[in-house]
């Protein structure tokens, strides 16, 4: 059928492959392709696995069809998916969906009677919804939010980030990127967030200094986040410090800042991060001169 239709239309040819090594690689497909993966999913999933890590950095378009969502891979292919079209489903299913990409904006209950009456409709009826590309959100923060550079690395505040299957890493230090702390780092006016979300919002601020001025001396003030959220996570009215250690300038105006960075560094370092060791060093000698702490502990 796919074939009778694309027959007319002028430009467009279709290919099909049937065995996984007939399948050419990502970098050899033309430029604006689109490849259709249809109910393969008791077979052999190394070169599907490859379009979903490879095919966007060669303009290639993927769509994976399959009777279960919840079998599918979640760390490649329903973590790495934008756009979800979705037919009848069982509550396996159907909750796996909520957990992953609707949990922040509605109850399970709400986000079943919604499917459901739809569904009801007829067999053939699905529901359809985007998954967030934060660097292309309307709603985009250009104050305190992500800046992609020219050459397409992405720098929060004064830190280079990573954000690879919804986690987010900044030196070494990694975030779930769940949808509040989504809303929180990528929006200009977050709604939905938990508490957990503030807390490891704050502790990116910290870590990047993405609330400050480009000297660091003082938190950028503007708009409903700074009013609603940012003076809110730092409060204290105290004059900005600053010291320098080994060319790194460390900024914070509540000791409280500091503390919640130290705990985060001692389980990095705990988990066997070894490049945490001087921030770590830097923040005790932080405390000790400010009469925080009697002594540096051997770290």
């Amino acid at each position: 059928m796919l074939s009778d239709i694309l027959s007319d239309i002028d430009g467009i040819k279709l290919f099909t492959f049937n065995e996984n090594e007939q399948v050419i690689e990502p970098e050899k497909a033309l430029p604006n392709s689109v490849y259709i993966f249809d109910d393969i999913i008791t077979e052999n999933q190394k070169i599907a696995r490859t379009y979903f890590s490879r095919a966007r950095h060669n303009l290639v378009d993927v769509f994976y069809l399959a009777q279960s969502y919840s079998k599918l891979p979640k760390q490649l292919w329903r973590d790495n998916a934008n756009f979800i079209v979705l037919f009848k489903q069982d509550e396996t299913n159907l909750k796996h969906v909520y957990n992953e990409h609707c949990s922040g904006d509605m109850s399970y209950s709400e986000f079943k009677d919604f499917c459901t009456s739809c569904w009801r409709l007829g067999r053939f009826e699905f529901i359809a919804f985007k998954i967030n590309d934060w660097y292309k959100s309307y709603d985009i923060d250009k104050t305190y939010g992500p800046k992609v550079q020219k050459n397409g690395r992405v720098v929060l505040g004064k830190k280079e980030i990573d954000l690879v299957d919804n986690t987010l890493t900044i030196e070494g230090m990694s975030y779930p990127l769940t949808q509040g702390l989504g809303n929180l780092i990528f929006s200009k006016n977050p709604k939905v967030y938990t508490k957990n979300d503030l807390d490891a919002y704050k502790s990116i601020l910290i870590q990047t200094s993405a609330h400050l001025t480009a000297d660091g001396g003082k938190i950028k003030k503007g708009g409903n986040k700074y009013s609603d959220i940012i003076q809110n996570l730092f409060r204290s009215g105290r004059g900005l410090s600053m010291k320098l250690q080994k060319h790194n300038l460390v900024y914070w105006n509540d000791p409280n800042e500091l503390v919640d960075r130290l705990r985060l560094l001692l389980a990095s370092k705990a988990a066997g991060n070894t490049g945490v060791s001087n921030e770590i060093i830097s923040i005790f000698e932080e405390l000790h001169e400010a009469g925080l702490i009697k002594r540096i502990p051997n770290v």
